[in-house]
């Protein structure tokens, strides 16, 4: 083909009908690298998309959470626990807080294990875990415990605020340490509080 449009430019433009040859075949073979570079690129995008991917098949819900965005102590602590997956389906998925009263840095993590959601507290200093449903039963109060805490929203709730009085609850307890605040759309509210042996429920709004 490259021969054949030399012999016709050649004729045309009075040019050596070799030095066209050679220009054409250059041109085709540039075309070819640069073709190939081209599909090699594409070939790593799909690749590395693979990856971000792959980071979160120990993740279940909405919300994306990638590896590099959970803290080590969160990672640790959850690969301890088999069949416990991070929940995506709050936003943030994660709290940090000291939770216990200790002084030390502790994680409130939202997780999932076999459908139903909870609360994994880790708490720093590499001592024992608590997981606040989950499929666990958890007391809140009432006669039948608590295992899907599949709330709305959190956040921390500092431990210098006062707490407010509770419907249909006794007197407000003290913070020892941070709590946490969990809600339900236009359900109810209550707070999770350390009372220096456990995690405790106090009703907020019905």
């Amino acid at each position: 083909m490259a021969e054949t449009i030399a012999k016709r430019s050649a004729v045309r433009f009075g040019i050596s009908q070799k030095v066209l040859t050679v220009a054409l075949w250059t041109m085709v073979a540039a075309y070819a690298i640069v073709t190939k570079s081209m599909a090699q690129d594409a070939s790593s995008t799909a690749t590395n998309q693979n990856a971000d991917d792959s980071a979160n098949q120990n993740t279940t819900g909405t919300i994306a959470i990638y590896n590099e965005n959970v803290p080590d102590e969160i990672r640790n602590c959850i690969a301890a626990k088999s069949g416990f997956t991070i929940s995506g389906k709050t936003n943030p998925f994660y709290l940090r807080g000291d939770f216990d009263g200790d002084g030390k840095m502790d994680f409130a993590v939202v997780v999932n294990h076999h459908g139903e959601q909870g609360i994994m507290i880790c708490r720093g200093g590499k001592r024992r875990t608590f997981i606040l449903g989950a499929g666990i039963a958890f007391d809140w109060g009432s006669s039948k415990p608590l295992t899907d805490l599949d709330f709305d929203a959190w956040m921390v709730y500092p431990k210098g605020r006062q707490i407010g009085q509770g419907v249909e609850e006794g007197k407000p307890p003290r913070l020892l340490g941070d709590a946490i605040y969990v809600s339900w759309s236009e359900r109810a509210s209550a707070i999770l509080h350390w009372n220096g042996q456990k995690f405790k429920w106090y009703q907020q709004g019905d």
